[in-house]
């Protein structure tokens, strides 16, 4: 018996740079390499010729819709509406890929993935009605983690059928030492090494680690932090280090390649991005959490959000109040300072990504529903 066609309708995909992006990627990639017939309905982008093949090399379809964002929705919703027919699945990365879809017209079963940030937590009437109509569309919908499970149930119509699903995703690849010692070469006296790497904005919570510096320093003189990425938050994080005189305690990496991400994995001794809610801005899951256990280190993650389904406290690393410098602190203590314990988070974590979070698992999961 053939495999259904599936078609994803997605504003957030490769060449644009995110976790919603690799995700979507990662989905159609893994369904392809199953055998599926794949289309994808995404937006355009001005590196998309040269992206498309590089990636594609014929498993999947990848069709581009430009113009202003009213209308290259619609015309990607009207070109989904024509070939989603019966016995077909589409998958919506959020609610706002299918706004413009009529159901009328549409006989594929329709599965719709949960984010977070997608789902206000103090919407507008007008809001809140636009995603309770748009979801009572969807067969199932699909949230990320229990946080983000928890902000969508709101808007969920009662007879909506809700399944968490924890993503998949492609780990960086294993450098050996020499390679990854010239990438992310780590001076004897700047350990132990912190390291984050993220959109450098406020709700990463970059800002505690660099409060919490100065006592950990107190007991490892020469720990060091090391940041990768960008982001609007780099400049105050800047002038926090220069007035706090932590210059010799952290460097900022700038955007780094996937080698280097590796690289700078493998040769830290300890992932730290305490994340927290600031309004409608929200971790929903947090898969660099993953691509960190599947290296090898263990992460400190914040608990008021998607993290806590990456990160299992005391099992796979541990969470703290992402508002409390004192308790991120005690957290960064307790794993730098028992050899033993940070060798079981570490093992824990990477034997927990492997079994559960590589694509032929994780999208396993996905399958059942069709």
């Amino acid at each position: 018996m053939p495999l259904p066609a599936v078609h994803i309708t997605t504003q957030c995909f490769p060449p644009s740079i995110g976790g919603i992006e690799n995700l979507m990627h990662g989905i159609a990639s893994a369904l392809a390499r199953l055998g599926y017939p794949v289309t994808v309905y995404a937006d355009s982008h001005p590196d998309a010729p040269r992206f498309s093949p590089a990636v594609n090399s014929g498993d999947y379809e990848i069709r581009r819709f430009g113009g202003l964002k009213p209308v290259r929705r619609w015309l990607k919703a009207r070109a989904v509406q024509k070939a989603a027919v019966s016995g077909s699945i589409l998958i919506a990365d959020t609610w706002k890929s299918l706004e413009f879809i009529n159901p009328s017209v549409v006989e594929a079963k329709i599965l719709c993935l949960a984010m977070a940030m997608e789902f206000p937590s103090e919407p507008s009437a007008r809001k809140a009605d636009r995603i309770r109509k748009t979801l009572a569309i969807a067969d199932l919908l699909l949230p990320i983690s229990s946080y983000t499970q928890g902000r969508a149930a709101p808007f969920c119509p009662p007879d909506l059928s809700v399944e968490l699903f924890h993503p998949g995703f492609t780990p960086p690849k294993q450098l050996d030492d020499d390679r990854a010692s010239e990438l992310a070469n780590v001076p004897e006296n700047a350990r132990p090494a912190l390291f984050t790497i993220s959109r450098i904005e406020s709700r990463k919570g970059h800002d505690l680690v660099l409060a919490a510096l100065p006592q950990l320093r107190e007991s490892w003189p020469n720990l060091h932090y090391f940041v990768a990425g960008s982001g609007p938050d780099q400049a105050r994080l800047e002038r926090i280090v220069e007035h706090t005189n932590l210059k010799s305690a952290v460097t900022f990496l700038g955007r780094v390649s996937e080698e280097q991400k590796a690289a700078w994995l493998q040769q830290s001794d300890l992932f730290v991005m305490p994340t927290r809610t600031e309004g409608e801005s929200v971790e929903g899951f947090g898969l660099v959490y993953l691509e960190a256990a599947s290296m090898g280190l263990t992460s400190i993650a914040g608990n008021d959000s998607g993290a806590q389904d990456a990160v299992l406290h005391r099992e796979t690393g541990l969470l703290c109040d992402s508002s409390s410098v004192e308790e991120l602190t005690a957290s960064i203590s307790a794993v730098l300072g028992d050899a033993d314990l940070r060798q079981q988070l570490e093992s824990a974590a990477r034997s927990r990504v492997e079994a559960e979070f590589m694509w032929p698992a994780a999208i396993q999961r996905l399958t059942q529903w069709f």
